[in-house]
């Protein structure tokens, strides 16, 4: 546990897509926006595809070799029941954000971040009630 873990009693991965993922999210809002407002909308709207993809895989890649080099063997990835509702969640908010883009003729409006948002809260809501009253087991235990 980590010490905000214990203060909120949350788990890791609750830890990570609440408070951890807003804090690190807060500052491409304000970037998106204020780049959005000079009147770069496109741009604005790659940026908040990129930079995360950006930082996932970068953050993956760069760990992932490191660990390797230090280690000398591939990282033990424990797959876990909030893993796999994190997964779920991702894959389809990704169709239902297809579906929803392409009902409104792929216009990002009103409609698209009212869904958007709904479904975040959605998912941590999900992710809240399966810490609270489900325990968190290794579904794949880490070797």
């Amino acid at each position: 546990r980590t010490p905000a873990g214990t203060v909120f009693d949350v788990g890791h991965t609750v830890l990570g897509i609440t408070i951890l993922a807003v804090g690190i999210g807060m500052q491409d809002l304000v970037t998106n926006v204020g780049v959005a407002r000079a009147g770069l909308a496109r741009m604005a709207a790659v940026a908040c595809v990129g930079a995360p993809l950006l930082n996932m895989l970068l953050g993956l890649g760069i760990a992932a070799i490191a660990g390797n080099l230090v280690v000398a063997a591939p990282y033990p990835m424990p797959m876990t029941r909030q893993l796999v509702m994190c997964i779920m969640f991702l894959s389809g908010s990704v169709v239902v954000a297809l579906l929803v883009l392409a009902a409104s003729d792929f216009r990002g409006g009103a409609v698209f971040g009212i869904t958007m948002v709904s479904l975040y809260v959605a998912f941590i809501g999900v992710c809240l009630v399966n810490q609270a009253f489900f325990q968190d087991t290794y579904l794949v235990p880490a070797e």
